[in-house]
């Protein structure tokens, strides 16, 4: 069946060098796809649970995993499989640094030194970010907190 949405068409692929590592993610035998959830939106999830839908992390996963099977049925992906590797979001679904940080975590592209680099910048981004919008009183509190954190992580980690 014609469709604009059909891949360009190419020869098949009969074996040999497919370039191996050509992208992030990509080896010769394997294209790794992180699946990000977010975490579920309480009031979406009372609404879904009423209205019947069977909305869910493992639903939306075997979705994304009919669309991967479909593409690699139709795509040339020059002997390689797909693996769809499931990421669960860390902070709620409108939070901005924790998907950034948690899309620097699940990056196996990355060395650790650089992970926590880049986890510093987003981190002293969101500090700016955040002396914009608050004022005095409310960074002073924010800041009291995070040192109750500190506290309390290390009270908690064995020595």
């Amino acid at each position: 069946m014609p469709s604009g949405y059909a891949p360009p068409c190419v020869a098949p692929w009969k074996g040999g060098n497919n370039g191996g590592a050509t992208a992030p993610g990509v080896t010769k035998d394997t294209i790794t796809i992180a699946l990000y959830q977010a975490q579920p939106d309480l009031l979406q999830q009372a609404f879904f649970e009423q209205t019947g839908s069977d909305e869910s992390l493992a639903k939306e996963r075997d979705t994304t995993q009919e669309y991967v099977d479909y593409f690699s049925k139709h795509y040339e992906l020059y002997g390689r499989t797909v693996k769809l590797v499931p990421v669960k979001a860390s902070g709620a679904p409108d939070d901005d640094v924790a998907a950034k940080a948690d899309a620097i975590k699940a990056d196996t592209q990355l060395s650790d030194a650089d992970k926590k680099t880049k986890l510093r910048e987003i981190r002293k981004s969101a500090r700016m970010e955040s002396s914009k919008v608050l004022t005095a009183e409310q960074r002073a509190q924010l800041k009291e907190k995070m040192k109750e954190r500190r506290a309390a992580k290390t009270q908690g980690s064995p020595s």
